[in-house]
């Protein structure tokens, strides 16, 4: 946070349900950051490509900032093809942010989606079946995904105690 601070770069908000920080995405100093920080230290600790984990959150940022929409979105695909434009030869998997994958085309190397069929529900505190509306919703994405040549990866979640379930889970997925 405080190196955050020092480049310039509020944080808007959190996610509530993965209780991390919304950083604002529109500005330049954020991808920056992420790009000859972060990912500049990942890759000298010898990692090979690069996971960026709950693009969705952009979503968010416009629910609570909705004039800022199209900067919050610009500013993610600015930082999605700066990284790729820095580390051509890193992967990037991007989770969820299907809004912006057009506009990622041939920055972005595979699409990782959680909760096809599985789900942790938070208000619950238990592991529940997905909405089978919604798994179709997700399933016809993931179809696009996979159809403009994107490797699509699934993350479900459920009891370690139901094996059987872990197992039936996989096959669907």
């Amino acid at each position: 946070r405080a190196e955050l601070a020092a480049r310039g770069v509020p944080l808007l908000g959190k996610n509530d349900v993965w209780l991390g920080d919304l950083a604002d995405v529109a500005q330049p100093a954020w991808a920056d950051f992420v790009v000859n920080t972060l990912a500049a230290r990942a890759a000298q600790k010898g990692f090979s490509g690069f996971f960026l984990d709950t693009a969705d959150s952009v979503e968010l940022l416009e629910k609570q900032f909705p004039q800022r929409g199209a900067a919050f979105r610009d500013g993610l695909v600015a930082l999605v093809k700066a990284l790729k434009a820095k580390f051509p030869q890193h992967p990037i998997i991007i989770n969820r942010g299907f809004p912006l994958l057009a506009r990622l085309a041939g920055a972005v190397d595979g699409v990782l989606a959680e909760s096809l069929f599985r789900k942790y529900d938070w208000e619950k505190k238990r592991y529940v079946a997905v909405d089978p509306g919604d798994s179709q919703w997700l399933l016809n994405i993931l179809r696009t995904v996979r159809q403009a040549g994107l490797p699509v990866y699934v993350v479900d979640y459920l009891d370690a105690g139901n094996p059987a379930l872990a197992e039936e889970t996989a096959r669907r997925i």
